[in-house]
């Protein structure tokens, strides 16, 4: 089974509770060498059993496997594991667009979804998108949220040993009506692997006054897809 879609989007919340570690930062640094800007990229045709693996910064791994359809979204099987650790964590699905914007998974609900990539992709490409989240735990609740993203860059980056070519996105997320700190995040969409292959992310932690900067992200180490 062959499908039209985005290429793997992992939610900021679910990353950073499940693969990623929070660190103070700095901002975000080019890590990529320019490439000329490309003719728009479209969704790559995703395949049944295409699989990639994830890295965060604790060490903590994500696998997910592409499932096929159900309705109208795409569907992502994720295992979690634990840093050094062989057995699954927690295991669930995910529910996407064809955008691979995230509709739902991992105890969180985006309605419609959360955005954050919109095909076709060019350089100089930006979009905003509202978008309501309701989080399970530790008690429902629905926060309103404002993203505002743009297509900076095509670049090469290296991970794991292996070059990607991809386009290097920025968003800043702000929610309405919430104390809540924007969230800044860099990410890079890589056509040949079908996937965002590195998240970076900067927000705000602690009181007003007594705040901290801090990161959340992860890395592409493995994958196997069909062309």
């Amino acid at each position: 089974m062959r499908v039209l879609a985005g290429g793997l989007l992992l939610a900021v919340i679910a990353v950073a509770a499940t693969s990623a570690c929070v660190r103070p930062t700095s901002r975000v640094s080019a890590i990529g060498t320019p490439l000329p800007a490309p003719p728009p990229v479209d969704r790559p045709a995703l395949v049944v059993g295409d699989r990639w693996s994830f890295r965060g910064t604790s060490g903590g791994r994500v696998d997910e496997t592409f499932r096929g359809r159900r309705d109208h979204a795409l569907v992502f099987h994720r295992v979690n594991y634990a840093p050094g650790s062989a057995t699954p964590a927690v295991q669930y699905d995910r529910l996407l667009t064809d955008d691979l914007a995230l509709i739902s998974g991992g105890g969180t609900q985006n309605r419609p979804d959360d955005g954050a990539l919109r095909f076709p992709l060019a350089v100089g490409k930006s979009w905003q998108h509202r978008y309501v989240r309701v989080v399970q735990r530790p008690q429902p609740r629905e926060i309103e949220v404002v993203l505002n993203a743009q297509v900076k860059t095509y670049e090469r980056i290296s991970l794991a040993g292996v070059a990607f070519d991809a386009f290097r996105i920025e968003s800043v997320s702000e929610t309405a009506g919430a104390d809540v700190p924007p969230l800044r995040a860099t990410y890079w969409y890589a056509p040949a692997a079908k996937a965002i292959v590195k998240y970076d992310a900067e927000y705000s932690t602690g009181s007003p006054g007594l705040s901290t900067e801090a990161t959340i992200g992860f890395e592409l180490v493995n994958h196997e897809i069909k062309p």
